[in-house]
């Protein structure tokens, strides 16, 4: 599996809350609204760092389920293409039994019999196509809902980043 999820760094978390909500309550007792200020950024950003790390291990699960249940579709397809080939392959054998016995009726009656088993070929061969489209359809939906998860993961990483460059030009 390809690591398509964003490694979001720990940085901060309850030591950057601490310190943050440490500065604010300093501010607040000395009237120093810029450390206030600050300590509330620093809360902020680890707030931030905390969701973004939250959003990658979700976005994280959903790209292995998604992987998983589309492993799980395609081993189905291929048991089922498994089943059919010896469904077909047991089917010609009765049909090549059926086609001895008919050799002395009416060429009329052969004729019917092998239009019939065409007609069961194709039949199981659309249920097989259908399948395999319905397996197609849920992968593509798994991988986008990834791909949104992703999407936000990365979004999350931009505030957590456009906090810190605040912060950083409150320092």
């Amino acid at each position: 599996m390809s690591n398509a999820v964003p490694e979001v760094p720990d940085q901060g978390g309850f030591a950057d809350r601490l310190k943050g909500k440490t500065k604010e309550v300093v501010g607040k007792i000395i009237a120093d609204d810029d450390l206030k200020t600050e300590g509330k950024l620093q809360v902020a950003k680890a707030d931030a760092v905390e969701r973004a790390q939250h959003t990658a291990e979700e976005a994280e699960i959903a790209t292995a389920k998604a992987d998983i249940q589309s492993r799980a579709k395609e081993l189905e397809v291929e048991r089922a293409q498994i089943a059919a080939e010896e469904a077909e392959a047991a089917e010609r054998d009765a049909l090549e039994r059926r086609e001895a016995a008919a050799e002395a009726r009416v060429e009329a009656d052969a004729a019917a019999k092998e239009i019939q088993a065409e007609r069961a070929a194709a039949a199981r061969d659309a249920a097989v196509d259908a399948k395999q489209e319905r397996a197609v359809s849920e992968r593509l939906d798994a991988e986008a809902q990834a791909r949104e998860l992703e999407r936000r993961a990365e979004a999350a990483e931009r505030n957590a980043a456009a906090l810190e460059a605040i912060q950083s030009t409150k320092e």
